[in-house]
């Protein structure tokens, strides 16, 4: 078995090779980067836009729109298992 350090130094060697003329490793970093930012950006314009058509205005009556006089708000209408077995 390899020494530790000979181990992590095999590492360092593959993520550092150099197709590209520049460190890969700094290249995978930054586009992990650049993707993490993109998806940021991306959650914040949703964010931004549900605030300026009002999605937040009246919460409560958005929760409430899945019940209707079949299933009313409050009423257990359904169990799993099967509270009749």
């Amino acid at each position: 078995m390899a020494p530790a350090g000979e181990s992590v130094s095999a590492l360092v060697k593959v993520f550092t090779s150099d197709p590209l003329n520049g460190n890969l490793f700094a290249l995978m970093l930054a586009l992990i980067f650049l993707v993490l930012l993109g998806i940021l950006g991306s959650a914040l314009l949703m964010f931004w836009w549900a605030a300026s058509v009002g999605q937040f205005e009246n919460i409560e009556d958005g929760a409430l729109a899945v019940f209707d006089t079949d299933e009313p708000a409050g009423q257990t209408t359904d169990s799993f298992p099967d509270p009749r077995r």
